[in-house]
């Protein structure tokens, strides 16, 4: 029943809210399941409010990222061909009242592999898991402006500034600023900004391009420019960033 489910990873522990979560893109199944607390996560262009009992399951080669105030949390990495999982979003959510039922299940899951329990009988707990969970339901088409910034991340060494991010809209500048304002209640340029320093942290950790190339991967005319704007959001420099994340490569 469970040809090529493959469990490649069980783990417990606690995100601390000193430390964010990610950057990162793995190219396997990450089940993240939040038992305590809560935690907010971004895959791809959607952002998430978990709040105990609740998790998500995330794609093979989909982007995320995020930050917790403290929550107890547990992981389960897999590999699967199975055709019936399929995230069209990138991610799939629980279904409406499995929150508490699918908690139980995962706990013990994660005692059957603390008490060496035989590969097929977890194999079958994670299936069962899997079961509950579903794609996210459909939402309002985006809006120009959204589907400008969904265009413009996909395209992001090409995006100098705003004024390219408004063009792929078909709008001027200003009429951009000011419908991205009305929709988002923040500032475009801020939001252009943290869209391409995201993206470098996530090229930091996740390859070994230089800092010159990931620069030009994400729009910055100059490394050095692109060091003074990350230095300034997240702390830190891109390489003292890159060392401390590293393991999540």
């Amino acid at each position: 029943m469970d040809t090529g489910l493959n469990i490649l990873r069980l783990d417990l522990g606690r995100f601390d809210r000193r430390f964010g979560i990610g950057p990162a893109c793995w190219p396997f199944f990450d089940l993240l399941w939040i038992h305590s607390g809560s935690v907010q996560i971004r895959i791809g262009g959607a952002n998430l409010t978990l709040q105990a009992p609740d998790g998500v399951l995330i794609a093979p080669d989909v982007a995320f990222e995020g930050r917790s105030q403290g929550a107890d949390a547990s992981i389960c990495h897999f590999d699967w061909t199975a055709p019936d999982l399929a995230c069209p979003h990138g991610f799939l959510r629980p279904g409406l009242v499995a929150g508490a039922n699918l908690q139980t299940m995962i706990r013990l899951l994660h005692r059957h592999a603390a008490q060496n329990a035989s590969a097929e009988i977890r194999k079958r707990l994670l299936r069962a898991i899997l079961d509950g969970f579903s794609p996210p339901a459909e939402t309002d088409p985006p809006s120009r402006v959204d589907r400008a910034w969904q265009e413009a991340t996909e395209k992001l060494a090409e995006i100098r500034s705003l004024q390219d991010v408004a063009a792929l809209a078909g709008l001027s500048e200003s009429s951009f600023r000011a419908e991205h304002r009305t929709q988002h209640g923040a500032p475009a340029g801020r939001h252009l900004q943290r869209l391409k320093l995201r993206h470098a942290a996530r090229l930091l950790t996740t390859t070994g391009l230089t800092l010159s190339d990931v620069a030009a991967q994400v729009g910055f005319a100059h490394a050095e420019s692109l060091s003074a704007a990350f230095s300034r959001h997240y702390g830190q420099s891109p390489g003292r960033y890159r060392r401390a994340h590293r393991h999540l490569a």
